[in-house]
């Protein structure tokens, strides 16, 4: 006669989390990028990046030079850190919380300028660790 094995809710937990590591690290190997440097800039060269240099976590634009430096997010009261650009090079997506409170992780897109914020998700869970599908209409994230 078999015998059952239970598996601990905790250790479940983690299971799930690994296969939603492994399921965006065969995403990512299908990338259609040829180089780093295109999977961090839009068709216009922009690379986009996270930086807490005025005390909080801000998403910021550059071009390929370094020169250029904008922040397209500037809020003081959220951290927004993890950008992701879209194929298209039209939207960034990326995670938003509250000052230092990560556990309230939702995802944001923007207009690859910053413009028109919106929210993409609002649940219980940390979401965050979004990229897009090659055809910029689809996002993969970890929640």
């Amino acid at each position: 006669m078999k015998k059952s094995v239970r598996i601990k809710p905790q250790y479940r937990k983690m299971m799930k989390i690994m296969s939603i590591i492994i399921l965006l690290m065969l995403l990512a190997g299908c990338s259609v990028a040829s180089s780093p440097d295109e999977q961090l800039s839009d068709l216009n060269g922009k690379i986009y990046f996270d930086s807490n240099r005025n005390g909080n976590y801000e998403i910021y634009s550059m071009n390929a030079d370094g020169s250029n430096i904008i922040n397209i997010t500037n809020t003081p009261e959220y951290d927004e850190m993890m950008p992701a650009v879209s194929p298209d090079g039209n939207t960034v997506v990326f995670m938003r919380a509250e000052h230092y409170d990560f556990a309230s992780n939702e995802l944001w897109a923007a207009d690859a300028d910053g413009g028109n914020a919106r929210q993409l998700t609002d649940n219980s869970s940390a979401d965050g660790h979004a990229d897009f599908a090659p055809d910029s209409k689809h996002i993969v994230y970890v929640s």
